[in-house]
């Protein structure tokens, strides 16, 4: 249990917090908002579910909905100055996307055998 708090929710406070401290909190967020993509990349990774092409297309079109929010509509305005801030966001991101897979692997499918 220590370790899935350490990176579902030490990890991923400290790494966002970072993140919000070397960008705009708008920024910071909507890189934040990872999080549910790739909790259905790691759930299809660890807990072998299918990619079906509608999550394809679902994890297509929100990370284009990132991407046009956070360039806000001009794809030629990324800026990516302070990248320690975007990654540690991404970090952040998938840590917690990491998260609900490894205890629904540890505690629930276990349970159900």
């Amino acid at each position: 249990m220590i370790s899935f708090g350490l990176l579902g929710i030490f990890l991923y406070t400290a790494l966002y917090n970072y993140g919000i401290a070397n960008l705009s909190s708008q920024e910071a967020c909507i890189i934040n908002y990872l999080w549910p993509i790739t909790t259905v990349v790691f759930c299809c990774i660890i807990l072998k579910e299918k990619f079906t092409l509608r999550k394809l297309a679902a994890v297509i079109v929100s990370f284009s909905g990132i991407v046009v929010i956070a360039t806000r509509g001009d794809l030629s305005s990324l800026d990516l100055s302070n990248l320690k801030g975007v990654f540690a966001c991404l970090g952040a991101a998938l840590c917690y996307g990491l998260f609900p897979p490894l205890i629904r692997k540890r505690f629930i499918t276990n349970t159900v055998q």
